[in-house]
């Protein structure tokens, strides 16, 4: 029986590491709406690592908030950190999807610094994906280890 269970998690394992976080502007409610979607098992190794204890997916969401806020950052123009507010996530078998939003000011999104380690100190080819769309900009960034800062600039108007 145990031989089984064991195959049965083998069969869930993924071959590639990748995260994908969707941010939109929202101008009505004046925030960044971000929708980071990620791999169960990654996220539960992430967390627990970060907090030294073994982590299982429904148990408190605090940490898998302090675990994404750690591991992405946008910074204004002026470099200070935007700091982000928990909305709440939802999980299956095999996804995370936490939802996340940067309250900003429309008028400081003009140049953006955004790091995304997502996993990346437990897996060397992990790739992170972030999708941002700031009015009629949308630009994709890529992250991975030794590029793990992008920077978006609107274009002028």
């Amino acid at each position: 029986m145990g031989l089984l269970a064991l195959a049965a998690v083998d069969a869930w394992a993924h071959k590639f590491h990748a995260s994908l976080i969707e941010a939109v502007y929202n101008r009505e409610a004046g925030a960044i709406e971000m929708i980071v979607r990620v791999f169960a098992d990654d996220l539960e190794r992430g967390v627990g690592e970060r907090r030294g204890a073994r982590y299982r997916l429904g148990e408190d969401e605090a940490p898998v908030f302090d675990y994404i806020r750690a591991r992405v950052q946008f910074r204004g123009e002026a470099g200070d950190v935007l700091p982000m507010t928990w909305v709440g996530m939802e999980s299956d078998v095999r996804q995370v999807w936490a939802y996340i939003e940067i309250p900003v000011e429309e008028s400081r999104l003009g140049q953006l610094t955004i790091a995304n380690r997502l996993f990346l100190e437990l897996f060397d080819d992990q790739v992170n994906t972030l999708n941002l769309v700031v009015g009629e900009d949308k630009t994709t960034l890529l992250f991975r280890s030794g590029e793990e800062s992008q920077t978006f600039r609107r274009r002028a108007r």
